[in-house]
């Protein structure tokens, strides 16, 4: 990933280059949603947990 985006900052990066920058950066976006949704639920579900055991 970091050399595709040397690569693009540097001006050598063709457009196929460019989509798989974006392309990583979205799926990067969406896996760190889902890690942080999955915690908060994740501690949601434990608080529940304790307060009823």
């Amino acid at each position: 990933m970091f050399i595709a985006l040397a690569a693009s900052f540097a001006g050598g990066a063709s457009g196929i280059a460019e989509e798989r920058i974006i392309n990583v950066l979205i799926g990067g976006t969406f896996g760190l949603i889902a890690v942080a949704l999955t915690e908060i639920v994740w501690l949601r579900v434990m608080r529940q947990v304790r307060s009823s055991g």
